[in-house]
């Protein structure tokens, strides 16, 4: 249980760096394997093999950039935890506040990098992805 409002924070911001990082690491992998998922979303009703769908030379250009998107998404949440950290303040009522915003901001970043990341995979709607990429930069 955190003591205050900053270690809850810091605590909600780890929780989002920890998630964000596993889907990174996620599609750093499918990218290895030009699209093709390891586990059980692979697996159809029958339990077969999906049509074994692979990512076109095009979808792995438009996949690169979305990686680096969520990279620097994974690298500005460290940096925003570093500063709680070290600077966060609890005093007045609009310090709480700001540090209650930033733990909301942070709660919407890990479901929209999956979101992005499930759009990534084939086959890829270039539409979809340029709206959660988008919807990902509004957050």
């Amino acid at each position: 249980m955190p003591k205050n409002d900053k270690d809850a924070v810091v605590r909600e911001l780890k929780t989002c760096s920890q998630l964000i990082k596993d889907a990174l690491e996620e599609i750093e992998e499918a990218l290895e394997g030009d699209g093709i998922q390891d586990d059980l979303c692979d697996l159809d009703e029958e339990g077969g093999e999906e049509g074994g769908a692979q990512w076109t030379e095009s979808d792995k250009a438009l996949t690169k950039p979305c990686v680096g998107l969520i990279k620097t998404t994974k690298s500005l949440i460290k940096k925003a935890t570093d500063c709680v950290q070290s600077n966060g303040l609890t005093q007045q009522p609009m310090e709480i506040q700001e540090l209650d915003k930033l733990a909301e901001l942070s709660e919407r970043l890990s479901p929209s990098v999956d979101d992005l990341i499930m759009d990534l995979y084939p086959p890829v709607d270039l539409r979809k992805v340029q709206e959660k990429a988008v919807g990902m930069l509004k957050q």
